[in-house]
């Protein structure tokens, strides 16, 4: 008989205790329901955590930035410093060429008889800051540059680069073009052609080759940054 009322006891706990285990519907919905982001102008106002997740820790779509803010005039304020603005506001497009965006980036479309990045260069003058230039010597022509290599070297089939066909071509090492006496064929070192130019302070700025006794080449965007490079004392060494 004692058993049975303790049986009864339990299960009547059992039973009281469901309402703090188990809720109805409308209960269990208030819990499900998604908590809004904020949607703040400011990015201080904003919880860091989800917009530092979604577009900082990864690269986010719009679709996820408009989660976080909202409102799609803030959304496309952030979108747009996101996607890197509009690089083509400050025209970078040179020579009347037009410009379009791209994402973190911008393209340029030069007008006829200009190319480059930004449409700097003219197709039939030559530059020295031309990445895509000629190796050894460029002359401007009527529609585009003209390349020519030096003595011992011929043009390559891009008509840019120059491929040496001589042994004894100027910058080819060889010892049987090189004419020394014993004594300096000891000490002649690997590249004994080649030079630094040094300022006063005694840092380097430039490279060259020696031609003559008293001429060194260097060059053309090494003149051009150092124009007054021919009044350098010269110290023989």
């Amino acid at each position: 008989m004692a058993g049975c009322v303790r049986l009864l006891l339990l299960l009547l706990g059992l039973h009281g205790a469901e309402p703090s285990v188990f809720l109805s519907a409308s209960k269990a919905s208030d819990v499900l329901v998604r908590v809004k982001r904020a949607g703040s102008y400011l990015l201080e106002e904003i919880f860091e955590g989800n917009l530092e997740k979604e577009c900082y820790e990864e690269i986010c779509v719009y679709e996820e930035a408009r989660e976080v803010f909202e409102v799609d005039e803030t959304t496309d304020e952030f979108w747009q410093r996101y996607m890197g603005g509009s690089p083509c506001v400050s025209q970078p497009c040179l020579n009347n060429g037009s410009c379009q965006d791209n994402i973190r980036s911008y393209t340029c479309t030069c007008s006829s008889g200009y190319e480059g990045k930004d449409c700097a260069f003219a197709k039939n003058e030559c530059h020295p800051l031309r990445t895509d230039g000629c190796q050894h010597f460029c002359h401007p022509g009527q529609d585009s540059y003209i390349c020519s290599c030096a003595q011992g070297y011929k043009l390559g089939q891009d008509y840019k680069s120059c491929i040496p066909h001589d042994k004894c071509a100027c910058g080819m090492l060889n010892s049987e073009c090189i004419r020394a006496t014993q004594r300096s064929r000891r000490n002649l070192q690997i590249f004994p052609w080649q030079v630094k130019l040094i300022d006063s302070e005694g840092k380097d700025f430039c490279g060259g080759v020696i031609i003559e006794e008293n001429f060194v080449l260097t060059t053309a965007k090494c003149s051009l940054l150092h124009r007054n490079i021919s009044d350098f004392k010269k110290i023989p060494r």
